[in-house]
């Protein structure tokens, strides 16, 4: 087995990694995505299904959520607002969707987050792969809706495939995973995790795992999930292309470990490991180091994280995600002031005395420094502004870099604001 240097670096790392990470927890509940009913973007919970897979679009930070009972996808906009329901619920025909269990959003082209958010405007290009687990599909929508391919692991009507390919696709795919030019599934038939081309050809796969849940992939790391001792644990493999025709295992981890119970993997944009189980949420920085373990009040089912390092974790009877924030707070508002100027105010929760928070004004496509203030003893703070014009609207916000670690940068919600 041939190993790159990344791959035995994060190894030699991750042993005896539960004793890592110890101090003070940083992530906090900061929300909830979705609602129960019926009607868009809500969780009707038909015979106890609910939300199972839960993706981000990193350029543009909306959420999309699997829902098993309305036999849908949610998506909604970065602020949890209700977008869009793709997919035919129940039909077999193109774009018709039945048990949508892992889902994914290819950002192609899409290299790195913009430091201070996402790009103005959002291009809203991302693709979303759903794992169909019922009706042995992988389909692809664009955001609007729009059915791109269809890959089917059984006969379906005439028109309704793009891609049917018995022998090489699993006939219960269970999750996805999009990189570069190349598509990672874990199905369930074989518990296995396959590697395919954009055209559907299975270019390798793994050995068994016994219980092929999730997927996930960050260079040469390949996370899976893995049955050992009738409990289902995390496994690392190699997506090293050179490795061999199929994709070795490198590691399983001990049930009676860190990993327990796993049902959601999910790697960030720097490399950040996610892991949903029966201890909750666990976050392990890129080299392997654990650096917090949330306990959560529900069994969680699926796990996913914005650029910014914003969670969101499904359950099965919680009617959407619920938000966790490895950072602050930070709010923004517009208050009475004078003629000819504009007065801005806000907060940073938790925030640190004296700490500098920075103004910024959106022109063309980014955002600009409009000026830098500071936090005051409460961790509030107040700008006075003369804008250039009058009764002209002009789109604010409050930007703040947490340099404590492990927080992620954060900012406020958009204002538009004008002065009289």
């Amino acid at each position: 087995m041939r190993l790159g240097g990344v791959l035995l670096v994060f190894l030699a790392l991750f042993t005896g990694v539960a004793e890592a990470g110890k101090g003070p927890f940083r992530y906090r509940h900061v929300g909830h995505i979705g609602a129960a009913g019926s009607g868009l973007g809500k969780f009707p919970g038909v015979d106890s299904a609910g939300p199972s897979g839960v993706a981000v679009d990193q350029q543009c930070g909306e959420i999309y959520i699997a829902d098993q009972g309305a036999r849908v996808v949610h998506r909604y906009d970065q602020d949890g607002k209700p977008l869009l329901d793709i997919g035919i619920g129940g039909s077999d025909v193109r774009g018709g969707i039945v048990d949508p269990t892992g889902i994914y959003v290819d950002n192609a082209g899409f290299t790195s987050p913009n430091p201070l958010g996402p790009p103005t405007p959002c291009a809203k290009e991302g693709l979303l792969w759903v794992a169909d687990y019922g009706w042995s599909r992988i389909d692809t929508f664009a955001p609007d809706g729009e059915v791109k391919s269809v890959w089917c692991g059984r006969e379906f009507a005439a028109g309704v495939c793009d891609v049917t390919d018995r022998s090489g696709f699993d006939y219960y795919p269970h999750d996805v995973w999009v990189s570069g030019d190349r598509v990672w599934v874990a199905g369930r038939l074989a518990n296995t995790i396959r590697e395919y081309d954009f055209n559907g050809s299975m270019v390798r796969e793994s050995d068994s795992t016994g219980g092929a849940y999730s997927v996930a992939q960050s260079g040469a790391l390949l996370w899976g999930t893995y049955r050992s001792n009738a409990i289902v644990t995390g496994a690392l493999f190699s997506a090293d292309p050179t490795a061999g025709n199929t994709i070795p295992l490198v590691k399983v981890f001990p049930s009676n470990g860190s990993f327990k119970g796993t049902q959601g993997l999910w790697t960030g944009v720097d490399g950040t490991l996610y892991v949903a189980d029966i201890a909750g949420l666990q976050v392990y920085s890129p080299s392997g180091v654990l650096r917090s373990t949330l306990k959560l009040p529900f069994l969680p089912v699926d796990v996913a994280a914005r650029y910014d390092g914003t969670v969101y974790v499904t359950g099965g009877h919680i009617h959407g995600a619920e938000v966790y924030s490895p950072g602050a707070t930070v709010t923004l508002k517009k208050v009475s002031g004078g003629r000819h100027e504009i007065v801005l105010a806000g907060k940073v929760s938790p925030g640190i005395a004296h700490a500098p928070v920075v103004l910024q004004r959106a022109e063309g496509n980014g955002w600009h420094k409009l000026a830098t203030v500071r936090l005051g003893r409460k961790s509030s703070f107040t700008y006075h502004w003369a804008p250039p014009r009058r009764f002209v609207p002009y789109r604010v916000r409050a930007f703040w870099h947490d340099k404590r670690p492990y927080y992620a940068d954060r900012d406020s919600a958009i204002l538009t604001v004008a002065a009289r």
